[in-house]
């Protein structure tokens, strides 16, 4: 088969995102040190793929995935809404994390509603899900994006979601103590904007609660180099 070149910002697009810096000054990632502006390298690594994958797997595929996935329970976040609470568990991702979601999609986190899940969930239910990404390519291979999608515990897709967003970070001049935060997989959520951004994207949403509109960010892979160290970051949007 002809060979496909995603170059330039099309292919370091699909891999690193399309956050630009300013993004990363906004939303507040515990992990970063604060010590330097984020500088997005986008353009500088090609992505270059060959052959045929294998088709995409299922809800029962994913789910099959989910059972033999280990989770970071130590980095599970829990997060009150209303008549509910949601726990959100980071999938622990495995070496080469970028290169074996291209190849066959990956766990990103788990989460569990208890209670009654939020109204602007209506698609959900009290019980626990998983959130898979996949890699897809356009008709003519020309292009690429990832997906995300939510497996309930009998394999049913939930929702798919457009715009998730795949990074590879690589953190320079790290101390000790961040090295060892980066070590351990971890999970947080930042919002759709940030300040009178955000007060605006509210505004006629009554009710609904801030964490609804933000972005569930796993980070893991963890590669110490040099001094510094590079790990995958993974972003689903808002389901």
């Amino acid at each position: 088969m002809k060979r496909r070149d995603f170059l330039t910002t099309l292919a370091t697009s699909a891999i690193l995102g399309t956050t630009t810096t300013a993004a990363f000054s906004q939303h507040n990632d515990p992990l970063r040190s604060g010590s330097g502006l984020a500088r997005r390298q986008t353009g500088r690594v090609d992505l270059i793929l060959e052959g045929h994958r294998a088709g995409l797997k299922n809800g029962n595929d994913i789910l099959q995935v989910a059972k033999s996935t280990q989770f970071y329970q130590e980095g599970r976040v829990k997060v009150t809404l209303g008549r509910g609470e949601i726990e959100y568990v980071p999938a622990v991702f495995p070496t080469n994390a970028i290169g074996m979601a291209l190849i066959d999609g990956i766990m990103t986190h788990k989460f569990t509603i208890a209670g009654s899940p939020p109204p602007q969930w209506g698609f959900l239910s009290s019980g626990t899900f998983y959130n898979h990404l996949d890699f897809v390519e356009g008709p003519d291979f020309d292009e690429g994006r990832w997906l995300a999608r939510i497996v309930d515990e009998t394999g049913k897709v939930r929702r798919l979601t457009t715009g998730a967003i795949v990074r590879q970070i690589i953190d320079l001049h790290v101390d000790e103590k961040l090295a060892e935060q980066h070590r351990k997989p971890s999970f947080h959520i930042h919002a759709l904007a940030s300040g009178a951004e955000e007060q605006q994207l509210a505004a006629g949403s009554e009710g609904e609660e801030p964490i609804l509109r933000a972005w569930s960010v796993t980070n893991g892979d963890w590669v110490p180099a040099g001094n510094g160290c590079a790990r995958v970051q993974t972003c689903t949007p808002p389901a």
